[in-house]
């Protein structure tokens, strides 16, 4: 009897293998110890300001054109605002928000608002510049490539969508889209270069068996007018490549237990940027201590 149960047992699903996804490559290679507490340990810290901010009005844009899919007509924008802002505070509310020296110096009421501020200024930029251009044809597209060996690769597409609207250059056909938030703008040869976009037009082709139409990526920037800054960049076989093997050899590192921290005086190995600093073991102490004191 325990024999014939046995074999009429639907044989067990294998274990789903863990992913690699850009921002887990990225954590990595700017610091591997950075990347064996949020990911090996699980020290999960609360997020900046900038990332609140960046998260909220992308919030506020997923929000839009979600519904846009099938409506095809924008949400109005102090909609689309108010959305941003409830996003800011309910993340605030869970998360908590990581502050620096600097913002602590001035009072966490002070920056939070500011912040604030900002967030509906730049979801106000967005609902004005960069939502009638595009009809979205998928939001926030989780897309899985299965790899040989241990893990696989996740892209997570903030946007795909066909331009429309006044754009002189306007392209045909669907396209990747991405946001950025931010104070400076960045350069054309950092989209050229990056591989986050690299894996992101790889994990489109996986799922469309096509190249994308066009790849634009989207700055938000909160001068004294806030301005909005268009980059459009394309991606070789060349360019999978090089993405692919950073991307092996992060698994190669992870496996082996190698953390490489960031360099000394990298401009995000500081009190600053970095929520784990104050603990690091590849810190100077004395320096932590000076830091702990100028509070």
């Amino acid at each position: 009897m325990a024999t014939e149960q046995a074999a009429n047992k639907a044989p067990e699903a294998a274990p789903k293998k863990p992913y690699v996804s850009p921002s887990q490559l990225n954590t990595y290679t700017n610091c591997g110890e950075q990347y064996r507490r949020r990911y090996i340990e699980k020290e999960i810290i609360p997020p900046g300001v900038a990332a609140l901010r960046g998260s909220s009005v992308h919030k506020g844009a997923e929000a839009n054109f979600k519904q846009k899919i099938e409506s095809k007509i924008d949400l109005p924008k102090n909609e689309i605002v108010e959305r941003a802002v409830a996003e800011f505070e309910g993340r605030l509310k869970a998360d908590g928000v990581f502050l620096d020296e600097e913002e602590q110096g001035r009072g966490k009421a002070i920056v939070l608002g500011e912040e604030k501020d900002t967030t509906v200024r730049l979801a106000g930029l967005y609902a004005d510049e960069v939502a009638p251009r595009y009809q979205p044809t998928a939001v926030e597209q989780k897309i899985e490539i299965e790899l040989p060996g241990s893990h696989n690769l996740l892209g997570i597409l903030d946007l795909t969508a066909e331009a429309i609207g006044a754009d002189p250059d306007k392209p045909s056909g669907d396209g990747i889209v991405d946001y950025k938030t931010g104070k400076k703008t960045k350069s054309q040869g950092e989209f050229d270069s990056s591989p986050q976009i690299s894996l992101y037009d790889l994990a489109y082709r996986a799922k469309h068996r096509k190249a994308p139409s066009f790849i634009r990526i989207e700055q938000l920037i909160d001068t004294k007018v806030p301005k909005r800054v268009v980059n459009a960049t394309t991606r070789s076989t060349a360019d999978f490549k090089a993405a692919v093997a950073r991307v092996n050899a992060m698994i190669d590192g992870v496996q082996k237990g190698v953390f490489i921290p960031a360099n000394a005086g990298a401009w995000q190995c500081s009190a600053r940027w970095c929520g784990y600093w104050r603990t690091c073991p590849f810190v100077n102490s004395e320096r932590k201590a000076a830091a702990a004191a100028g509070e």
